[in-house]
């Protein structure tokens, strides 16, 4: 089964209106991937906070430190896409090892 992807493009552009429709899916999980500055951590703490009582659970997929931001780590794998897949798979399977150990944003 293939996840449904969503890109919001701005920490002030995810809107509350969506949420319904995220509850509607009935999603048991919502990986949450942002930039790692304060608007990441401002759209990471906001977007938890209205999907939460909606979904299961909302997991934080976190971009590697020295790349600061998807795209920057995206661009990163030249070209290679099957190269950054793996490494976001990677990111993905770190974020749900850390739900699973009680570690919340």
């Amino acid at each position: 089964e293939e996840p449904a992807v969503v890109g919001v493009p701005g920490v002030g552009n995810f809107r509350t209106e969506w949420v319904p429709a995220f509850e509607a899916t009935q999603l048991s999980q919502v990986y949450l991937v942002a930039d790692n500055d304060a608007a990441g951590e401002k759209l990471r703490r906001r977007v938890a906070e209205l999907l939460a009582p909606v979904v299961g659970s909302v997991l934080q997929v976190r971009v590697p430190e020295e790349h600061n931001d998807l795209d920057t780590w995206r661009r990163s794998f030249t070209g290679d896409e099957e190269a950054f897949l793996d490494a976001l798979l990677q990111a993905v399977t770190e974020a749900q090892a850390e739900y699973d150990r009680g570690v919340r944003p």
